[in-house]
């Protein structure tokens, strides 16, 4: 019952009337760092650790951006058998990445085929979450995509975001006609 519940929480934040939605530059590492500080106070069992994190991680998303990052991990901590998450961001010129591996059994075919395309399956099942179809479809939103791999006993789910065009600051005009120089 719990679970039930959680799920339909968590589609009404997705479903909820939008505040600003808008896409804009997000950091990575703060919505890692929250993610993990709240998932962490709740005593999750395994662990849940931060690797590296990109020295710069601004991508274009919204305020959404942690749900996508906590799906992942929640994800994680039901199919890992070991101890320990880890978590890390890595980036290029064009964009942003969040790694989330564990040691544990391979992604199922059909949530591969979800991560990867979005293909939703046939039947929902609330006592399973939404949390992978949480993160499809923000990553989708966002112009991202997701990727997941399998192999030496660990599984790594990798989101890619577009980065975050660079802001500019507009410097004033020298000489203006009302910048008193005369």
């Amino acid at each position: 019952a719990g679970q039930i519940e959680r799920t339909v929480e968590e589609v009404g934040e997705i479903a909820a009337e939008p505040g600003d939605r808008s896409l804009r530059p997000t950091d990575l590492n703060d919505h890692v760092r929250e993610v993990v500080a709240a998932m962490g106070s709740t005593d999750s069992n395994p662990e849940i650790r931060i690797g590296n994190l990109a020295e710069s991680a601004s991508v274009q998303a919204d305020e959404r951006l942690g749900l996508v990052i906590r799906g992942l991990l929640r994800h994680a901590t039901g199919n890992t058998t070991g101890e320990r998450i880890q978590v890390r961001t890595s980036g290029s010129q064009t964009e942003g990445r969040i790694r989330v591996s564990y040691p544990g059994s391979p992604l199922e075919p059909e949530d591969r085929a979800l991560l990867r395309s979005g293909e939703l399956p046939e039947y929902d099942d609330p006592t399973v979450g939404f949390d992978l179809q949480t993160a499809w479809l923000l990553v989708d939103r966002y112009g991202g995509r997701i990727d997941a791999k399998n192999g030496s006993g660990e599984t790594r789910i990798t989101v890619s975001l577009p980065r975050a065009a660079p802001e500019t600051e507009v410097e004033p005009t020298v000489g203006a006609a009302d910048d008193n120089l005369i």
